[in-house]
């Protein structure tokens, strides 16, 4: 135990720098702490918040209105559809039929190729 004066010298000025830092992040937190509270109290503030959430409900809501418009028309346009007469289902079958190979028939709502028609 030769020098235990410089020892504690030694460690007296790293508890020293150590304190300084944390002293100074200390005051960084408070300002900031100080400055959140100011802005939680401020009625401006406060008002402002709710006129930007009053805005942004406002624009759902309009969006929401023009998707259920949307989906109302479609609805209305896929039932008319489906009253009208069989034209685009005898235009499907005439557009498969464009697709099937050469010489082979397409097969008639109803019946069953027979046997005989195969290779």
């Amino acid at each position: 135990m030769g020098r235990p004066v410089a020892m504690a010298t030694a460690r007296a000025g790293m508890l020293r720098d150590e304190l300084v830092k944390t002293a100074e992040q200390l005051g960084g937190q408070l300002a900031r702490a100080v400055e959140e509270m100011r802005i939680l109290t401020d009625p401006d503030a406060a008002a402002a918040q709710v006129e930007t959430v009053a805005a942004e409900a406002a624009q759902q809501v309009a969006a929401a209105e023009v998707a259920r418009n949307r989906a109302e028309a479609t609805a209305r346009h896929a039932k008319s559809n489906w009253a009208r007469p069989t034209r685009r289902r005898r235009s499907w079958r005439i557009s498969c039929s464009r697709l099937m190979p050469p010489g082979s028939r397409p097969i008639e709502h109803g019946r069953t190729p027979s046997m005989s028609s195969r290779p």
